[in-house]
């Protein structure tokens, strides 16, 4: 049997004949140990778990106590499924929260809005009480461009929720491909992996998107990183002669240098032309070469040879980014240059485990 930490949470789940489980659980949640009531000494008392609710693994867990009462009769017999299922359970579900918080145990960060543009606005926020795990999520609220927010207003419409990236360092986040003279709401909270912990919401603050006018004259011009992935914006800093954006890792400015001094030249193209290729490149479904001959098979009209080479220069450099394999497949029907890091890694996982 188990040893039980003396901090932990435990609750009971109901079987048939009137047997109580009693369901322990470490730190994170995570299922420690199974015991069938009565054999221990004493009259057991459950440690509060009010505000929490059970997770799809607690339910799961739910029903294979509920399965192995119905067909146990004994107590011994109980006590040794239990025993099994305890040791299955932590082989397969070594991590698996059994409890998901319900109700806020920490207090709301401070969310503040600046610098919004015509599509952008930036968020940023201070946390009352430190931690060293978790991440924010960021709620976004919308409302009909008609309408100034009211209290009690129904127009308001939910929009999404967004991850910020970073961890628990997180201060700040870019809200993206938002609608030009559109008023919205924010609001921002903390959360532990696997839910174990959250804050409350944080205020909510209201802002107005400018115009596209007001927003050039105030230097927040409309850029066209709104809508190119990661592995677009590289390409594109590979063949121009833009600078690297500020969150670019040392790796990515090194490889980005080395394509460019593979080119000879850093204005191979401008910027204008470069996204609209990387755009056109989402249209061909059968790898760069459908790109760089314009979806043609034999056909080279002279009058498109200073194109194909400038789109050439694009698939070289994926190639020397991504590998030679990546750019001439559509793994996620965008094109041979929308390259998705973290999907392509649980693809591969999924692939390994198959």
């Amino acid at each position: 049997m188990a040893a039980v930490p003396p901090s932990h949470r435990e609750f009971f789940v109901q079987l048939s004949k009137g047997r109580l489980v009693r369901v322990y659980l470490g730190p994170s949640l995570e299922l420690l140990d199974l015991r069938l009531q009565g054999t221990e000494g004493g009259r057991p008392v459950a440690v509060d778990v009010v505000g929490f609710a059970l997770s799809s693994s607690g339910r799961e867990l739910r029903k294979a106590l509920e399965r192995l009462g119905r067909s146990c009769g004994s107590c011994g017999e109980v006590a040794e499924k239990l025993r099994k299922l305890t040791g299955h359970w932590r082989r397969s579900h070594r991590c698996a929260a059994v409890l998901v918080a319900t109700m806020a145990t920490r207090p709301a960060p401070r969310l503040f809005v600046e610098d919004v543009g015509s599509n952008t606005a930036e968020l940023s926020w201070e946390l009352l009480e430190d931690s060293n795990e978790g991440f924010f999520e960021v709620a976004l609220f919308g409302y009909d461009r008609s309408n100034r927010p009211r209290d009690g207003d129904t127009s308001l419409a939910k929009l999404g929720n967004f991850r910020v990236e970073g961890g628990p360092g997180a201060r700040r986040f870019r809200l993206q491909r938002l609608e030009e003279l559109r008023w919205y709401r924010a609001r921002l909270r903390m959360l532990a992996p696997q839910r174990r912990w959250m804050s409350e919401w944080s205020n909510e603050v209201s802002f107005r998107t400018l115009s596209c006018g007001a927003a050039k004259a105030a230097g927040r011009l409309v850029g066209s990183n709104n809508f190119l992935v990661k592995s677009e914006r590289l390409l594109r800093l590979c063949v121009d002669d833009s600078h690297l954006e500020e969150n670019a890792t040392e790796i990515e400015r090194l490889k980005v240098q080395f394509v460019r001094d593979l080119f000879g030249t850093a204005g191979s193209q401008t910027s204008e032309v470069a996204t609209n290729n990387l755009l056109d490149a989402r249209y061909c479904q059968r790898g760069w070469p459908d790109f760089v001959q314009h979806g043609a098979r034999y056909s080279r009209p002279p009058q498109q040879r200073e194109e194909r080479l400038r789109r050439m220069r694009l698939a070289i450099a994926a190639e020397e980014l991504y590998g030679s394999e990546y750019p001439l497949q559509n793994a996620w029907c965008q094109g041979p240059f929308y390259y998705e890091e973290t999907g392509m890694k649980n693809m591969a996982k999924y692939f390994d485990n198959a």
